[in-house]
């Protein structure tokens, strides 16, 4: 079924269409409302008056601020509820699904705020209809309905406010010369939706007809003028000049690459190259795990000297996680993904389930330590599975495979599988 067929279809649906429209309406308020009253919210002083300068002086882009978070939250929701509404009459085999809202308005309001559970309890109406569906419909192919997240949220410690510098201030401190190119940090909190929603339009312009294409490019514009630019970047970068140290942040994770060489470097390299960046690093309170890689072992960096992540010795070392073993094992694999930096921080967990991020986070995950670390699983009625070995969403796949057997005995019979981050 082709995207414009499906939508229309959609817009011709009177009660999805215009529960959406009013839907978009509130989140519209709700919005617009929270990211005034933003401006004087709680954090670093600087990150006060950015918020505060970015509303005077861009009023248009304050009012299209909110587009990306309605776009996202509100009308993509509605539109694959509808969608996957309509697989289960079609009698798709297997329907998957995913609910971004709540992950957004925890990170920037708590796990328990009044903004994500009102996402949550959408999330919940969404599920609710379509096992209604699901019901509705069990004479023409009975499903399973199964839901997850893919981790919990923890409670931040922006390093900023705990150290009185940014990530990229840090390594810029401890590298020389070296130009550091830094994304990430203290980014705004909708400015990836932003530049979501600046691409799709960009893609809709393209499409478009001539007349469309000016309204397009007008609201292009307007919200490209009121994206902020990223404080890490320096005001004076020089595009010419090829960056030596690249630095990249999502919540409690940070990747360091080095552009002296395209293969990924071992500890023994960086520490001849930037050897003050290493000591400092291993010093820091703020960084939990400093890992990297040496003859082909992930290993991390410690005050006793560098250690294979395997090695019995680092787990006795990492205080308040109920498994160190299986939590390294997951730090292992992470760290040996072709594309992850050439030294991988995480930073610091505590005793109370919160943690050092290094964005501008009230929750974050992306690292060890607190709830992040625990996902839910709730199976369909009548699912017997035995989930107490499972460490790794990939494991999942042979539960499904092996209870829903070959491809005859899956075709008779589906499922739906829906993840709530």
């Amino acid at each position: 079924m082709c995207g414009s067929f499906f939508f229309l279809l959609f817009l011709l649906t009177p009660h999805r269409s215009l529960r959406a429209l009013w839907l978009s309406l509130s989140e519209y308020a709700r919005t617009l409302r929270s990211r005034l009253h933003g401006t004087s919210k709680p954090g670093p002083p600087v990150a006060r008056l950015r918020r505060l300068r970015a509303s005077l002086t861009a009023p248009l882009a304050t009012l299209l601020s909110p587009l990306a978070p309605v776009t996202l939250n509100v009308i993509f929701r509605e539109i694959q509820t509808f969608a996957v509404a309509l697989d289960i009459y079609r009698s798709v085999p297997s329907i998957y699904t995913d609910y971004y809202g709540y992950d957004d308005r925890a990170h920037h309001h708590g796990p328990l705020s009044d903004e994500a559970l009102a996402a949550l309890r959408s999330i919940d109406a969404c599920i609710r209809e379509l096992d209604q569906v699901r019901r509705q419909f069990r004479h023409r192919r009975a499903y399973d309905l199964f839901i997850f997240s893919d981790h919990g949220m923890s409670r931040c410690r922006p390093f900023a406010e705990l150290f009185h510098q940014t990530l990229g201030d840090f390594v810029r401190t401890h590298v020389g010369q070296a130009v550091v190119d830094v994304q990430g940090g203290q980014a705004p909190w909708a400015s990836m939706q932003d530049e979501l929603l600046h691409s799709e339009l960009q893609a809709a312009e393209a499409r478009a007809s001539p007349r469309s294409q000016r309204l397009l490019r007008l609201l292009r514009r307007a919200l490209r003028r009121g994206l902020p630019q990223d404080p890490e970047i320096q005001a004076d970068y020089d595009l010419t000049r090829r960056s030596d140290v690249i630095v990249r942040v999502a919540g409690s994770l940070a990747h360091i690459y080095f552009k002296v060489t395209p293969a990924q470097m071992d500890i023994s390299e960086i520490a001849i190259l930037y050897p003050d960046l290493l000591s400092a690093l291993r010093a820091h309170s703020g960084f939990g795990l400093v890992l990297g890689r040496e003859q082909g072992n992930a290993v991390c960096v410690t005050p006793r000297g560098v250690l294979r992540l395997d090695s019995p010795q680092l787990a006795a070392t990492l205080p308040h996680l109920s498994d160190p073993q299986a939590a390294l094992q997951q730090v292992d694999r992470l760290v040996r993904f072709p594309h992850s930096g050439d030294l991988v921080l995480l930073g610091t967990w505590y005793a109370d389930g919160s943690v050092v991020g290094f964005e501008e986070h009230v929750a974050t995950h992306g690292g060890l330590g607190g709830p992040q670390d625990y996902p839910f699983f709730i199976t369909a009625p009548g699912v017997d599975w035995d989930l107490s070995g499972v460490t790794n969403a990939t494991q999942l796949h042979d539960f499904f495979v092996n209870w829903y057997g070959d491809a005859a005995t899956r075709a008779a019979r589906g499922h739906i599988v829906m993840e709530a981050p």
